[in-house]
């Protein structure tokens, strides 16, 4: 870390950018350290985002916590961690050239400005897009956020779910599918435009089984 300045500005506050600033933050505790997170959760177990669709979770906030029941939120980096945190700030700019950024506050548009010494972009993976026009519905929806799983949940509760279509057998495309069945009891159909389930996982043989 030589050569660094003292404010490292990290976009991203999911298990990357957290695990980076929770780390940063112990090795250099000189450091002033910035989480900007586009949406409203920090440090989130998206991988558990099927747990709570099946209803085994009763609260989403379960997939929040620390093994010690406390809530990674943005109390709990600056009291714990000593890093500061804003969730619901997404970053429309950035300057290399002036070391700066500016990102929006999405609950109030407020817009402000960042200086930074070391820029961390810990963004993530995102979903493939269909790659054709469709109508925008709440039925329509990713599964890769925690408000993705609160629509399925509030949906499914209300019995206004019959019968769904998930596109993509991964791990998350599988669970869910488990889900939908087995505590609500819908109808469910899994597309894969491979020729086996869980393919970036299993072999051919194991899939079929």
């Amino acid at each position: 870390m030589e050569g660094l300045g003292k404010q490292i500005v990290i976009i991203g506050g999911m298990a990357a950018g957290c695990k980076i600033a929770s780390r940063l933050s112990r090795i250099r505790p000189d450091f002033n350290i910035i989480i900007l997170e586009k949406g409203k959760y920090l440090s989130f177990s998206s991988c558990g985002l099927p747990l709570f669709a099946s209803g085994e979770l009763d609260n989403i906030d379960e997939l929040n916590k620390t093994s010690y029941n406390t809530i990674r939120d943005i109390n709990y980096f600056k009291d714990v961690k000593g890093i500061t945190a804003y969730t619901n700030s997404e970053v429309i700019s950035i300057l290399p050239s002036e070391q700066t950024l500016s990102y929006k506050n999405l609950t109030n548009q407020e817009i402000s400005e960042l200086n930074y010494d070391y820029l961390v972009f810990a963004t993530g993976s995102t979903h493939k897009k269909i790659p054709f026009p469709y109508h925008q519905s709440r039925r329509l929806s990713n599964f890769s956020k925690p408000e993705d799983a609160l629509n399925f949940r509030q949906l499914a509760q209300k019995g206004l779910i019959k019968n769904a279509v998930i596109i993509g057998a991964g791990f998350i495309g599988c669970e869910l599918a488990e889900a939908m069945i087995s505590l609500w009891g819908i109808q469910t159909t899994i597309l894969e435009k491979e020729d086996s389930i869980l393919p970036g996982f299993l072999d051919k043989e194991t899939s079929a089984i």
